[in-house]
């Protein structure tokens, strides 16, 4: 029955097995493998009181540690972390000292920092990481609660702890088991620190590291694809944020990590970052575009990868804007008879994020492109002298944007004014 997943059978079964005499030790076995079912069947409650029962009929057992340690983690499964800190709490008080359980202490004192980290991320969940690290060193556990205290530093602003605490012993790539990913997300968030704090030639490092360590240069690379992936991502933004000298080209940095994103989306094409990456490349070709405008096709291609693929209206509604934004540059570069249908198309895609368009089934808007795309769409119109589409936009600004009401209604005034204008003056402004 528990290899079929049915533990309320199981549980029946060991029923009938307490009935039966001398079977005191298969049936102490037979409540503890029902009660683990329950658990990985996510039936917290009903593990809990399995465990409870255990306790109940087999007081003198020594499983007894562990069991109330499962206790622990059935509330954490639940989601109840403050009776999940108590249990863990009171096991340690009981035991801390018991030589006979030392490897469960160990997992306990973890267990109580890992979920005081989780609860609240501060100064005490801090404390309990760094002790655990000091007391066990050697424990399996140990490179996580490193990990948790190097993202906690991070996470707090601390950048430079923070790095350093990402490139610990514990952490070295080095001493990875296979499979294991921690190591190496853990280079890859140095990175990351190192570039908060602007320590531009430390994160080219690390970055770096990770790139000529990964799959498409070592043979049976134990750099893991994901991490790999969004090194190349961080690598190609950190080409657009250094800063470069005075006489450099101002779109150098542009064209390089054109390369970096490129590299995602030919080699990772199924990779979930794939259409980040593809949103970069589109904002890269933007901006080359104002010396080599042929981009601006390269950059409509990219969003439109956005658009298409199944990531969420966040990225996808940045896409749809910026598509709009091509349009926009590309009708300004033409002549007055072909940029009519540009600037149509522009307002658009626009629109389309205002009013909701491109959301899919069970999807919400997202504020902040919803605000950009409508100022986008009042801007057009405007520059265009469509009073009276520019008046509807701001008025739909107003019901989804309460906060910039009164901005939104002035502007309202100004449009009426001009729509109500003489045919002729309703330009001077």
């Amino acid at each position: 029955a528990l290899e079929a997943g049915d533990p309320a059978t199981a549980s029946a079964a060991a029923d009938r097995l307490r009935g039966l005499v001398g079977a005191g030790e298969l049936s102490e076995q037979a409540d503890l493998l029902v009660a683990e079912a329950y658990s990985r069947t996510d039936q917290p409650e009903l593990a809990r009181a399995q465990y409870e029962a255990f306790l109940q009929r087999h007081p003198n057992s020594p499983h007894v540690p562990e069991v109330r340690l499962a206790i622990a983690r059935a509330f954490e499964q639940r989601g109840d972390l403050g009776a999940t800190l108590s249990a863990y709490a009171s096991w340690l008080a009981n035991y801390a000292t018991n030589a006979a359980v030392t490897g469960l202490v160990a997992q306990a004192t973890f267990d109580l920092a890992r979920v005081t980290h989780r609860a609240d991320p501060g100064p005490g969940s801090l404390a309990l990481l760094t002790n655990f690290i000091a007391r066990f060193p050697d424990d399996p556990n140990a490179p996580l609660a490193q990990y948790l205290v190097a993202e906690q530093l991070f996470n707090q602003g601390d950048y430079a702890r923070a790095e350093l605490a990402f490139l610990d012993k514990l952490l070295d790539p080095a001493r990875a088991r296979p499979g294991d990913e921690l190591p190496f997300r853990a280079r890859l968030m140095a990175g990351k620190a190192a570039v908060y704090r602007q320590g531009w030639q430390s994160a080219r490092d690390h970055f770096d590291w990770l790139i000529t360590n990964g799959p498409l240069s070592v043979v049976s690379s134990p750099v893991p694809v994901p991490v790999v992936v969004e090194a190349y991502i961080y690598r190609g933004d950190l080409f657009m944020l250094e800063p470069r000298p005075a006489e450099a080209d101002p779109l150098t940095g542009y064209a390089e990590a054109l390369n970096a994103f490129t590299k995602v989306v030919e080699r990772f094409p199924t990779n979930d970052l794939a259409p980040r990456a593809w949103g970069r490349i589109g904002d890269c070709h933007l901006q080359l575009a104002t010396v080599d405008p042929k981009r601006y096709d390269a950059a409509a291609e990219a969003y439109r990868k956005v658009i298409e693929s199944p990531v969420g209206t966040g990225l996808r509604s940045m896409a749809e804007v910026a598509l709009g934004l091509v349009f926009k540059k590309q009708a300004a570069l033409k002549p007055p008879a072909e940029q009519p249908a540009l600037y149509e198309a522009a307002m658009t895609h626009f629109l389309n994020v205002l009013y909701g368009r491109n959301l899919r089934t069970g999807e919400v808007p997202d504020p902040p492109w919803v605000r950009q795309a409508g100022l986008e769409a009042a801007g057009l119109a405007e520059s265009l002298r469509q009073w009276d589409v520019a008046l509807g936009i701001y008025q739909r600004l107003l019901t989804e944007l309460p906060p910039l009401r009164a901005r939104f209604e002035r502007k309202i005034e100004e449009l009426r004014r001009l729509a109500a204008a003489p045919a002729g003056t309703a330009g001077t402004r």
